[in-house]
């Protein structure tokens, strides 16, 4: 998704422009564009919203795969090349013209303006439960200094918690892995093992959900094994969030077989002779998770007890593009 490629901070950044699922600034930002030059995606479905991102102006599409040039959005000049080869080559052909990045951080103001305020509250957002948004805005408290120095990566899974996680500031490359290619559900636990083996003296946090850790959670064996220090941070909503949601909208707020056995997390934990804390109160949230990923020496689960009738902020604002709900 290319997060990190920028710094969330600075000033020339626009947001994530992942159409419904993505920041408001940056997909008007893509809309109003004159021409759109797109280097190194794929315009997945997850990346673009379901291919809500309004494209209106020329693409030029840059990709090593020729496969996906084309694919999802009519490209009017394909260029097949290595991300960082064309980077860098067209660096070199422009450097020092054009007008300068103080126009391009002039637009980007504009449109921040023209749009205003637009935090979003989930649909189903309970004050007095933990929902998604306050698990992340939680965890991007508590590893804030590391993301911002590259000491940190987070691992993202598949489901309603990776959806969530769009959210979370990222500042450095290679510090934010999300599965948006496939959505393959398991992803994050495995995922965070490696990058702890490849980066031991990094911080390193799987989030995952609940449905997803029953995919590859025995794999956090091998991190008690190894004596890995990851944090394994788990939205659970005692369900397959996603799935629900879309019975409850298509079938008439049925659901079937979509929620998921009430495993006891710390118990698991305790088997394997690593640490775990349970987070049921939000005024716990951010201790909690300091606690499992700074506070211990071992692999640790944070079993985090989240609001299950909260829908992540992307797809509400996805739902409230479509059906207009305010």
């Amino acid at each position: 998704m290319g997060k990190g490629a920028i710094p969330f901070d600075h000033p020339l950044h626009g947001g994530l422009a992942a159409g419904y699922f993505g920041d408001t600034v940056a997909v008007k930002l893509v809309e109003n564009a004159d021409v759109v030059l797109a280097v190194g995606t794929r315009f997945s479905e997850l990346g673009t919203g379901m291919w809500s991102l309004p494209i209106r102006g020329r693409l030029i599409h840059v990709n090593v795969d020729p496969n996906d040039i084309g694919r999802n959005y009519k490209t009017d000049l394909a260029i097949i090349s290595d991300a960082l080869e064309f980077l860098n080559t067209l660096y070199d052909r422009v450097k020092g013209k054009g007008p300068g990045r103080d126009r391009g951080i002039k637009l980007i103001n504009e449109v921040k303006a023209s749009v205003g305020n637009q935090q979003l509250r989930e649909l189903g957002y309970d004050e007095s439960r933990i929902n998604p948004s306050d698990l992340v805005r939680a965890l991007s408290h508590v590893i804030d200094s590391d993301m911002r120095e590259g000491k940190a990566i987070v691992t993202c899974d598949a489901g309603g918690n990776q959806v969530a996680m769009f959210e979370l500031p990222v500042y450095k490359p290679r510090t934010y892995f999300n599965p948006a290619g496939f959505t393959s559900l398991g992803f994050a636990i495995p995922a965070a093992i490696g990058a702890k083996v490849a980066r031991p003296d990094a911080t390193v946090v799987a989030t995952t959900g609940d449905a997803a850790f029953f995919m590859t959670g025995m794999e956090i064996a091998t991190a008690a094994e190894l004596n890995l220090k990851v944090a394994f941070v788990i939205f659970n909503d005692r369900a397959q969030g996603v799935l629900k949601l879309q019975q409850r909208l298509l079938y008439g707020g049925k659901v079937y077989a979509s929620h998921t056995y009430p495993m006891d997390f710390c118990k698991f934990a305790e088997s394997l002779n690593i640490d775990c804390v349970r987070i049921s109160d939000k005024k716990e949230l951010e201790d909690g998770l300091d606690k499992c990923i700074y506070g211990t020496n071992k692999p640790c689960i944070a079993d985090v007890l989240v609001n299950p009738d909260a829908v992540p902020t992307p797809i509400t604002r996805q739902l409230m593009a479509i059906f207009g709900k305010r």
